[in-house]
């Protein structure tokens, strides 16, 4: 695997220098970190080894039969990594029913064509269910520490993210919206010790989970939580000036940022609206940066009921060391 990995990355970087102009957009060669980084990321990647590995999904058609041997054995255990599959779901048309119903999908308990085309979409590796009577649609848990407003994030040094102001941007651009709806403050920091958020890129083998993040509740003793990318997507950062026109192939990583986030504050998958942010699964070559309307309002009321504040998006958040507060201050005091 290690192997694999370093030969990947080489292989990127060399195509990088040579092809810059094709990468326009692209980010450049990203070094992925060890999984032995800390225990979050071990327990990460043992979660990822539950998902059937290789292109079977890619395999999968539509049956309105029972499922074989083989093609339900790997259902079941993707239908048990998203939590659909538990005790009181134990037979495998049973729980494709409840993932049907969960993302309202016509129910036949079959792979039938629209349940084939959802479960081939990339998607992040959250889990949708939390126990077996119920799914958490739009399901908010605020675990971070009572009154936290101000909120720091770093990305890991091994990742080389320093080489890319670009994608620096992307998760700027998609932590102020998220500042902008909660009222949340979100500063980049380099010390690794003192932020709240890391943001690690992963090389991990290929399946339809394109990224994840530390589950609610589970901030560790340092009070930090994590979100994980897979290095081997074909990330974009789309722009006005290098085409905002996207490939079958490319991921947006400014769309998945925005969702991750929506993990790190404490938004669990909502699975009844497509258009929504935190819908867990993704299109390839598509971007999708705004709140539903639904959404947006669903977060401003559980912030609310965070801080007991009523404002347009809650109390004043941003990105960054608050510059316009320091400028009004300097202009006043030329003024005066």
């Amino acid at each position: 695997m290690r192997v694999m990995t370093r030969t990947y990355t080489i292989l990127v970087f060399i195509s990088y220098l040579f092809f810059g102009d094709v990468f326009a957009r692209s980010i450049p060669p990203l070094f992925p970190a060890s999984w032995a980084t800390f225990s979050e990321t071990q327990k990460f990647k043992a979660a990822l080894d539950k998902i059937p590995k290789g292109d079977w999904i890619s395999r999968i058609k539509p049956s309105t039969a029972s499922l074989q041997t083989e093609e339900s054995s790997k259902i079941k255990r993707y239908l048990e990594y998203l939590g659909i599959l538990k005790e009181r779901l134990n037979n495998v048309n049973d729980a494709l029913e409840e993932f049907q119903k969960t993302y309202n999908l016509p129910v036949t308990g079959k792979l039938d064509n629209d349940t084939i085309k959802l479960i081939k979409r990339p998607r992040c590796g959250v889990t949708d269910v939390i126990n077996v009577t119920s799914t958490m649609p739009t399901s908010f848990n605020w675990s971070w520490p009572e009154g936290k407003k101000q909120f720091n994030y770093t990305f890991i040094p091994k990742n080389n993210v320093d080489k890319s102001l670009k994608l620096k941007d992307a998760f700027s651009s998609a932590f102020s919206r998220w500042a902008k709806v909660t009222g949340l403050s979100f500063t980049e920091t380099s010390s690794f010790n003192q932020s709240d958020i890391l943001i690690v890129f992963l090389g991990w083998d290929e399946n339809e989970v394109v990224a994840g993040s530390d589950l609610l509740g589970s901030v560790r003793k340092s009070g930090r939580r994590a979100m994980y990318f897979n290095v081997k997507e074909n990330w974009v950062v789309p722009t006005a000036d290098n085409g905002t026109v996207m490939a079958d192939d490319e991921l947006d990583i400014e769309t998945v940022a925005m969702h991750q986030i929506g993990h790190m504050v404490g938004f669990r998958h909502t699975t009844t609206e497509e258009a929504a942010v935190m819908f867990p699964f993704m299109e390839r070559g598509q971007r999708k940066l705004e709140f539903a309307t639904d959404e947006s309002e669903s977060i401003q009321q559980a912030f609310r009921s965070v801080y007991n504040t009523t404002s347009n998006g809650g109390a004043a958040g941003g990105v960054g060391p608050g510059w316009v507060g320091l400028g009004i201050a300097l202009l006043l005091s030329f003024c005066f």
